[in-house]
């Protein structure tokens, strides 16, 4: 009985691990990727206005 409560935390830590780990790295490739825009979107305007 024990055991099975250690083995339920465990794989309870577990997926909240990999889903922090999911959101980290979706969060870095939204970070990344608007910077980005960000970056060809004054890009853009500097080619326009000049």
């Amino acid at each position: 009985m024990p055991t099975h409560g250690i083995r339920r935390h465990e794989w309870g830590t577990h997926t909240l691990g990999t889903k922090n780990f999911i959101c980290g790295r979706a969060a870095n490739l939204i970070r990344y990727l608007s910077s980005m825009l960000r970056e060809a979107v004054r890009r853009r305007l500097f080619l326009v206005f000049t």
